[in-house]
């Protein structure tokens, strides 16, 4: 082998070791990204369709739960309601029809009666009849069987509303719903309520279990398209405006 042969050879020995490992290094390269990238963009995908689909179900719940409030309120019916708390426990029973803005409870064991008619709402103490204006700005899980009319209104406006399951009751079967309603509490920071609907195979609510603090509260909605006549009371007294609820 003479000089010149020698010096190509090494020449070309040289471009191949400096050539080689970039060759190498852009082969590497390009398989990580064949790899990475659509395993990436799955991922994505898949976060993208989750995040839709709980969207969805949420806002179909909300939907389901408003228009059951919706039409529950286009019929008469009757209610029973309990309230338990550390302090006191109650039952009423009542009747109810929206359209006609006409409905009354009754609260067992206290001879007290409610009645409402048009804009106004009679009480009776066991001894006298009283009269004011109809305000609805009370807590849904108070109006919940004291007014059923005026919860309806905020059931319809309840958030994070989910489907929790099959429901039944005497005579019907359906779905349930829960609910959280928040409301500023008079003492102080807002106060967050949660609760469950139950829906029957038509539409209307049936049942509602509210839980706000340490008070329990439970409505039954039943016997709809019941028929009662609601009068006000001819000796009603108006309530003095400093004394209203």
């Amino acid at each position: 082998m003479n000089r010149a042969t020698e010096d190509a050879l090494r020449s070309l020995l040289r471009t191949a070791s400096a050539d080689g490992p970039e060759h190498v290094e852009f082969a590497v390269s390009a398989r990580r990204r064949r790899v990475l990238v659509p395993s990436l963009a799955a991922l994505l995908t898949a976060g993208v369709v989750a995040v839709v689909t709980m969207m969805g179900a949420t806002s179909s719940a909300q939907a389901v739960v408003a228009e059951a409030a919706q039409r529950t309120a286009s019929e008469s019916f009757r209610v029973t309601g309990t309230s338990d708390s550390p302090e006191k426990s109650m039952k009423s029973t009542g009747y109810f029809d929206p359209t006609a803005r006409t409905g009354r409870t009754v609260v067992e064991g206290t001879g007290r009666e409610t009645r409402f008619v048009g804009d106004h709402v009679y009480q009776y103490d066991g001894v006298t009849w009283t009269v004011e204006p109809r305000v609805d700005d009370q807590p849904i899980h108070k109006l919940a069987y004291t007014d059923p009319q005026a919860a309806l209104e905020q059931l319809r406006e309840a958030s994070n509303v989910q489907e929790q399951g099959p429901a039944h009751g005497e005579g019907w079967t359906g779905t349930r719903y829960s609910f959280e309603v928040a409301y500023p509490d008079s003492k102080g920071p807002v106060t967050e309520m949660t609760g469950t609907v139950d829906i029957d195979e038509q539409g209307r609510i049936r049942h509602m279990d509210m839980q706000v603090g340490d008070s329990h509260n439970v409505a039954d909605y039943f016997d709809f398209r019941a028929s009662e006549e609601v009068v006000a009371p001819a000796d009603a007294q108006p309530v003095p405006e400093g004394k209203r609820h």
